[in-house]
């Protein structure tokens, strides 16, 4: 680590060792492409952070890595690998000029800490953003400026922590899986505690009474919503027990709700529950806040117009990025009004 070395005085003759499992070249002058071909399989944790490294030959050889650091390169890929990498536990590869990441780094299964941040181009354009669903192992992603856009991964429900700061997000849907068998589904309660969506193009949250999106995250605990384009917030956030910190400058709320942008959550989590109740998942009710005045109805002075302008929003928002999903209730196909089916059609 920071003795100048250069790629020139790398070669695998360096690590002719069976038993070498850490090795840490991070803050030296490697610029171009490093090969790695014939480098120990013995290898555990490689550093490589702040060089100049643009290419990586011979990464299937590295199959066995459990830590990878990559950080503050030039990289425009992570290289084909032989296989998923099974023991890979943390890769760190924001500060990159990524623009393909091979799927054998994210499907090994062991993965626990990703980092993809600050890397503009990866999934811009319309490039599918990675399945994290299958990433059983993973409790925090960190996909901030990334071009993520219109919507964010699909998440396991094991993920602690998830930051997608600086996209261009517009919705949340699909950030869940479906659990189609409700409550009693394995994976229906999400582990997330903290969201981190800073500077992103959302002008509604799922807000329809029908979903259950906030239900499935009774540990949230941080939800940060700055720099985006909403006017309203969604009744169920006010009563999700854990969460203490709501993060809204930036928007474009309304009335009561822009009040408490200075960040009193105890009184804005309050407003949000005296607008209307919210049922919680059936069965579940003790994972969150009961509803404010014993039960009582919204106030008479709610803004019901500002509510159906998101409402109707979201639904657009999906329409557009082909994330809506209707379920009428099973033997129940009027539940559809034919005008929607006509409008969808």
């Amino acid at each position: 680590r920071g003795c100048g070395l250069t790629v020139g005085a790398l070669s695998a003759a360096h690590f002719a060792s069976d038993v070498l499992t850490v090795l840490d070249l991070a803050h030296n002058d490697i610029r171009g492409t490093l090969d790695v071909s014939g480098w120990p399989a013995s290898l555990r944790e490689l550093y490589l952070q702040h060089n100049a490294i643009s290419g990586m030959d011979g990464a299937a050889c590295l199959d066995g890595l459990e830590v990878l650091d990559v950080r503050n390169n030039e990289l425009e890929r992570l290289g084909r690998c032989a296989g998923p990498m099974r023991r890979l536990r943390v890769l760190l590869a924001s500060r990159n000029r990524l623009v393909e990441v091979d799927g054998a780094y994210l499907t090994g299964g062991a993965l626990e800490h990703l980092d993809l941040s600050e890397n503009s181009a990866l999934y811009a354009g319309g490039s599918p953003p990675p399945d994290l669903s299958r990433c059983a192992a993973l409790r925090v992603a960190e996909l901030g400026r990334c071009g993520l856009s219109p919507a964010p991964p699909p998440v396991h429900h094991g993920l602690v922590r998830i930051h997608l700061h600086d996209n261009v997000i517009t919705s949340l849907d699909g950030l869940l899986p479906p659990a189609d068998g409700g409550p009693s589904a394995p994976g229906f309660f999400s582990s997330l505690t903290e969201v981190h969506l800073t500077n992103n193009r959302i002008h509604a949250l799922p807000h329809l009474p029908s979903s259950s999106f906030w239900g499935r995250l009774p540990s949230l605990s941080t939800l940060d919503l700055r720099d985006n384009d909403l006017e309203t917030l969604p009744s169920a956030l006010g009563y999700i027990a854990p969460l203490r910190k709501i993060l809204t400058e930036g928007n474009r709320l309304r009335g009561p709700l822009r009040s408490n942008d200075a960040g009193d959550v105890d009184k804005l989590k309050r407003t949000l529950r005296n607008r209307g109740n919210w049922v919680p998942p059936e069965g579940h009710g003790d994972k969150f806040l009961p509803s404010e005045g014993g039960g009582a109805g919204p106030p008479p002075n709610q803004d019901k117009k500002t509510e159906r302008a998101a409402h109707r929003r979201t639904v657009l928002d999906a329409c557009t990025s082909g994330t809506l999903q209707v379920r009428p209730p099973i033997g129940d196909p009027a539940a559809l009004p034919p005008g929607l089916l006509s409008v969808l059609a």
